[in-house]
């Protein structure tokens, strides 16, 4: 609902004319309400359509088919006109004539009297614009220990929409697909502490563009950046260079592991959550990390019990080890550092160890919000069954973590605040969060951070993946930007940090060379 508001209003559901009788009116109204008048807000009571009578500024008077109503200014300044564009952030109606008619039939709610300012007066009952929203939600929960799925919901509405998004809408995850990235570079011999270069880099591609070059959400590059500050501040760039270098293929093959089973295409774009998976199967992976890397197959039903209480079927979910237990918790700490420092900072206000990723794409037009806790694993998805845009800024960490909080919040309480159990292959050792240089316990903005034992940085206070190099290598400028006349836009700089490989010219052969295809981002099978 909140998500809808943001967008603004879009209008009443209809008009008629004041000068009709009451009979006909109210005919009408039913005609404009149709099947929607049968559902559970209507039924409830909750909900009702009513007809502006007389209307100002600051207030309206409404007729209800059995009494009167008013609507005052400040329980409808969130309908500011539709436009998800703008995104109503800070924006509020100041005028009720900017939206409503005299005879427009609009939505009203109840407000329950101690939300009023007072209660029932000879003018009406106080009541509150609302309006059926067009954004639609999912979100489930299951339990890492036994892969049972212990709560789904697919939609707002059942009545209004069967189709279940929880398990049945493929949409694309984007940066909370990202742990399986750094899974699989954990797995290759990454460590959270080494650099990444976050500069930019231009992949050739065919097409009208002719190449692909990634960009953060901030539309700015931020240099040598640790795989856990990377994660963290969800860095398109760091992941894109991090999956060139591990390989996708190797990215594919970990994210088979983890149970996703959706259709995904091997190119780089897969780095940035290009391809589409379930919401169960993306709770379902982080599932597995808070299970110290077994995936147990995520059920419904675990057990049938007869009419006398004795069981006649149990539930013998498959169960794989996929991922090494250490490596489990180390993408844990990295995505509690999401938690404590990153993209979902607010969660720290349910004040218990808890782990997760944000989630958005292009336009806005999913947002996601996955964690976990040593007891749950909880996935939300937001968005538009069209994929249209869902609003400016409507973030995974706006718009689904909210959301998230509630869900955790109300399915842990009076649960005990348990951390995640570190495997014996684990060692933690104190580094600086932005050099990934290994510190003394105690100096000053350090932190604690988890890595597989026998891969952290060693005892000499320097990383083992940083070469001595002036400080101008670690910012390299655009290829197009040096580009001669003549020569084609050239190679990624071979500076420490920059994992990129080699490229062909995005221009193509020089005289002589034989033609052959450009390196494409988006092609699979390379």
């Amino acid at each position: 609902m909140a998500v809808d508001r943001r967008r603004g209003y879009r209008g009443p559901i209809g008009s008629v004319d004041l000068r009709w009788a009451g009979e006909r009116v109210w005919r009408m109204v039913s005609k404009l309400m149709g099947a929607g008048v049968n559902r559970r807000e209507f039924r409830t009571g909750r909900w009702l359509p009513a007809v502006v009578a007389e209307l100002g500024p600051d207030t309206a008077r409404l007729r209800l088919r059995r009494g009167t109503a008013v609507l005052n200014l400040e329980n409808a300044e969130w309908a500011r006109p539709f436009d998800p564009r703008k995104n109503g952030r800070g924006l509020l109606l100041d005028d009720l004539k900017e939206i409503l008619r005299r005879g427009d039939v609009i939505l009203v709610e109840r407000l329950e009297r101690e939300k009023a300012d007072e209660g029932p007066t000879p003018r009406g009952v106080p009541v509150a614009l609302v309006q059926e929203p067009d954004v639609q939600a999912a979100a489930i929960v299951t339990e890492p220990s036994t892969g049972a799925i212990r709560a789904m919901t697919g939609g707002y509405d059942f009545e209004r929409s069967q189709f279940n998004r929880a398990y049945q809408a493929v949409r694309p995850p984007g940066s909370a697909f990202k742990p399986v990235v750094y899974s699989a570079a954990i797995s290759d011999g990454w460590t959270p502490s080494d650099i990444v270069m976050d500069t930019p880099i231009i992949f050739p591609q065919n097409g009208p563009r002719g190449y692909w070059k990634p960009t953060n959400f901030e539309e700015k590059f931020y240099g040598p950046t640790t795989l856990r500050e990377g994660l963290a501040r969800s860095r398109n760039v760091v992941t894109v260079k991090l999956a060139n270098s591990v390989g996708v293929r190797k990215v594919v093959r970990r994210a088979r592991r983890f149970g996703i089973r959706s259709p995904l295409r091997a190119n780089l774009s897969i780095a940035l959550g290009s391809s589409g998976v379930t919401l169960l199967e993306l709770t379902s992976l982080y599932a597995t990390l808070a299970n110290r890397g077994r995936r147990i197959e995520p059920h419904v039903i675990s057990f049938v019990v007869d009419s006398d209480g004795k069981s006649i079927w149990n539930a013998t979910p498959a169960v794989t080890q996929a991922v090494p237990p250490e490596e489990a918790y180390v993408m844990l700490s990295l995505l509690e550092n999401v938690v404590q420092s990153g993209t979902a900072v607010r969660a720290r206000e349910l004040k218990r160890p808890l782990a997760g990723k944000t989630g958005t794409t292009n336009d806005y037009q999913d947002a996601w919000f996955i964690g976990v806790s040593t007891q749950y694993s909880a996935g939300v998805w937001v968005g538009m069954d069209d994929k249209a845009t869902i609003g400016r800024n409507e973030t995974g960490g706006r718009a689904a973590l909210p959301i998230w909080m509630k869900i955790m919040g109300a399915i842990h309480e009076g649960l005990p605040r348990r951390r995640f159990r570190r495997p014996a292959k684990v060692r933690f050792v104190s580094i600086d969060p932005h050099t990934g240089l290994r510190v003394p316990r105690g100096s000053e903005g350090s932190v604690r951070q988890a890595f597989v034992r026998g891969t952290e940085p060693s005892g000499n206070f320097s990383s083992p993946r940083i070469r001595k190099k002036s400080m101008s290598s670690f910012f390299r400028e655009d290829a197009t930007r040096r580009t001669k006349k003549g020569q084609g836009s050239g190679k990624p700089s071979p500076v420490i940090g920059d994992i990129t490989t080699p490229i062909p010219s995005v221009r193509g052969p020089g005289p002589g060379r034989p033609s052959r295809p450009a390196f494409d981002p988006f092609r699979p099978g390379q």
